[in-house]
């Protein structure tokens, strides 16, 4: 299935297929949102949409990283002043790769749960209205889904049209080379109410 994919901080070139592409992040690139901290730099490749047509979006993540808080997967967001967001996907921490969930509204909270297979370093990550809440799934190699997040906030009438996608970031410079990180999507898949 085809994409009109849009790009966000970034200089790179649309993929022409949603099954298997990469997203670069340089260091010191990330999004977050903190009281003494507002950062939205990180790459990004979405798809606009009505947000009263969105239905589901899910991709499978592979982050190579080595360095604290290295981290791609799944973004959703809510353009605006302020702007919100939701992102899932893998984060190093400690050394160990993680499926982190980040749901920004005034200030960003995080939240964090083991992988089946952390060696890998990959997980499919899903989002999907289910009622008046987006749900954040992780979805394991046998297809179960576990439930990470219920977000409430997102269909509070506030917004009409969401940006979705996906994005690679790289917080941290240890002053090594290479300096960039990336990040393997595949079966970028986004459903919408027809």
């Amino acid at each position: 299935m085809g994409y009109r994919f849009s790009v966000l901080n970034g200089d790179f070139s649309v993929p022409e297929s949603a099954h298997n592409f990469v997203v670069t992040a340089p260091p010191n690139t990330d999004i977050w949102r903190i009281p003494t901290r507002d950062v939205f730099s990180a790459p990004v490749l979405f798809v606009k949409e009505r947000l009263s047509k969105f239905k589901k979006v899910r991709v499978t993540v592979k982050v190579p990283g080595t360095r604290l808080y290295d981290q791609g997967g799944l973004i959703f967001i809510l353009p605006g002043h302020p702007q919100r967001w939701i992102k899932a996907g893998i984060e190093y921490v400690d050394g160990v790769p993680k499926v982190g969930t980040i749901v920004t509204d005034r200030y960003s909270d995080w939240s964090l749960v083991s992988l089946q297979n952390p060696e890998k370093g990959e997980v499919t990550i899903e989002m999907e209205k289910e009622g008046e809440s987006l749900w954040v799934y992780m979805i394991d190699g046998d297809g179960k889904r576990t439930a990470m997040r219920e977000v409430t906030w997102v269909y509070a009438g506030e917004h009409e049209e969401v940006m979705v996608g996906v994005y690679a970031a790289r917080p941290t410079d240890d002053g090594t080379k290479p300096g960039e990180l990336d990040v393997t999507f595949e079966q970028f898949v986004l459903e919408g109410n027809e």
